[in-house]
């Protein structure tokens, strides 16, 4: 551990010549791809050019980024306060950021599983 930092700065050994405090990141590299594609929304207030850039080449390198999680005012079962809960990229409940509970999607009623829906909005819906 700590074979990295040099002179307190991380130092990449596979790459000798990129400077110190810097990491070598590949749009191309698949486990990098989607922290690229993050860092160029959160960049695109400063360069609104790098980010068009950078997410072009991530494209170009076979990246298909998911839609973004968002948000929406419910009712927590189990704290019983008025959150913002999180949704993921296809509607999913992610859970209360409170309490960590998760809630069903058609009522808003605890549920053990993190997207689904309870088993008496089930029984309503029928087979």
């Amino acid at each position: 551990m700590g074979a990295h930092i040099v002179n307190g700065q991380f130092q990449s050994d596979k790459y000798p010549m990129c400077p110190p405090g810097k990491v070598p990141l590949s749009v191309k590299d698949a486990t990098a791809q989607d922290l690229l594609w993050e860092y160029a929304q959160r960049r695109r207030a400063v360069d609104a050019e790098f980010s068009a850039d950078l997410e072009t080449a991530l494209r170009t390198a076979g990246y298909v980024p998911k839609p973004p999680p968002y948000r929406e005012i419910s009712v927590c079962a189990e704290c019983r306060g008025s959150h913002f809960v999180l949704r993921g990229p296809f509607g999913e409940i992610m859970g209360c950021p409170a309490c960590l509970s998760y809630l069903c999607e058609r009522c808003g009623e605890e549920i053990p599983i993190p997207h689904g829906i309870c088993a008496r909005c089930a029984d309503e819906r029928g087979p």
